[in-house]
């Protein structure tokens, strides 16, 4: 301890990096009590979070396999402020899956470049110019759950539509836009 009370300064940077590592990839069973019991499926929270720490923290107080209503509110709320284009873009996207590729989206959406970009320029989405993906699995579960069954219905119908005609073979990819 400093004498003014306060930690010395390589004392706080150690705990950055204690806390940075506990919301790294994965959960290190070296920071658990080993005498604690975590669900399996808690242990995959990075994927669904990309170790944004209020997500974590809120996938962690969730149900397993429940999306947090919180986490789910904070993302709605900033997909709110897009325009009306970006938002059937990022819906769209959520439907499409966990990647995807720009022209689908394109020829799902018809939306124009800038339509495209907003939800890349909010950073809902990544990019790297061969195919797009949200930055945090959560929020594109909130997206595609916030879309009532018959819209997503037909979103999934323009999607399938569109592999199709671009010569898509994957079965698997096919049959769940066709469900």
């Amino acid at each position: 301890m400093a004498q003014n009370g306060w930690p010395a300064p390589i004392e706080r940077r150690r705990e950055r990096r204690h806390a940075r590592g506990r919301l790294g990839k994965g959960i290190r069973p070296a920071f658990l009590d080993p005498h604690t019991e975590i669900e399996p499926g808690r242990l995959a929270g990075h994927r669904v979070t990309a170790g944004n720490p209020f997500f974590v923290s809120e996938v962690l107080r969730a149900q397993p396999g429940e999306l947090p209503a919180s986490a789910r509110d904070a993302v709605l709320a900033r997909v709110a402020r897009l325009s009306p284009a970006g938002r059937e873009v990022i819906e769209a996207a959520a439907l499409i899956g966990e990647r995807g590729e720009p022209d689908l989206l394109r020829a799902v959406t018809a939306a124009d470049t800038a339509a495209l970009d907003e939800p890349v320029a909010a950073g809902f989405l990544v990019t790297d110019a061969t195919m797009l993906w949200f930055r945090h699995e959560i929020a594109r579960r909130a997206v595609e759950q916030e879309g009532g069954p018959h819209r997503a219905a037909l979103v999934h119908g323009l999607i399938l539509s569109s592999l199709e005609a671009g010569g898509v073979m994957d079965d698997s990819r096919l049959a769940h836009h066709a469900e």
